[in-house]
């Protein structure tokens, strides 16, 4: 579907960084050094994807064979077709593995970081990119809010939006981008999960093609996929 490469790369935007401001409450920033974008690893799970025109059912099993790891359950509310098993098949041969977001501390502007609002126990702040050149040129335009119960410090959701329109690509003009993630508390047994994304995108490429979307997209029925899962 139109976001299905759309979303790791999205995911690489939202890793926490290591290093930040003093002036950053403490609560943030434990809560920012333990956070994993992509939720904890070792674990299986159910993943829906869903647009406006289609949708798709899956899951992930870390545990199981390169091959088998991602496996088609529904494609459009249905059970799929032998074309769309072989199909869907082919394409995750390049995904073979859940999502994993390498840091990018070094494009995160730890001294821009401020609290835009605090309320019943929760932080919300920002992180500004910096202005960077090359492949980071397109980050000068986005910026990062965390949502945080301080009182337990653990991240409860994350956003990336744009500030101004702009062009990741000659010939792409992106006027709205805005990503959101949910999370799930912690306990004395099970992590903190990735629990739902919303996105929305508005633009445009080469004037002609639309590339207006919305995506939601939802994880759920976790399982340790054996001994070494994470928080277990």
């Amino acid at each position: 579907m139109r976001f299905a490469n759309f979303l790791p790369a999205l995911l690489l935007t939202l890793t926490a960084c290591a290093a930040w401001a003093e002036s950053m409450p403490s609560s943030v920033k434990l809560a920012l050094e333990r956070f994993r974008t992509e939720g904890p690893s070792g674990w299986s799970y159910t993943q829906r994807t869903r647009t406006e025109k289609r949708s798709q059912l899956e899951q992930f099993n870390p545990a199981a064979p390169q091959a088998a790891r991602w496996l088609l359950l529904e494609q459009n509310d249905q059970p799929p077709s032998p074309s769309e098993l072989e199909d869907y098949q082919r394409l995750k041969q390049q995904r073979s593995s859940a999502f994993s977001a390498p840091k990018i501390e070094s494009l995160l502007d730890p001294s821009s970081c401020r609290v835009l609002e605090e309320s019943s126990g929760l932080l919300r702040v920002r992180l500004d990119f910096k202005r960077g050149k090359g492949d980071d040129e397109s980050f000068q335009y986005l910026h990062a809010e965390y949502l945080v119960d301080s009182e337990r410090s653990e991240v409860r959701s994350l956003t990336l939006a744009n500030d101004a329109p702009f062009s990741p690509v000659f010939g792409v003009r992106i006027r709205e981008a805005r990503s959101t993630f949910e999370y799930g508390p912690c306990d004395a047994k099970r992590p903190g999960f990735l629990l739902r994304a919303t996105i929305h995108l508005r633009g445009r490429a080469f004037l002609l093609k639309s590339l207006d979307d919305d995506m939601t997209v939802e994880w759920f029925d976790y399982k340790p996929a054996g001994p070494g899962a994470q928080g277990t």
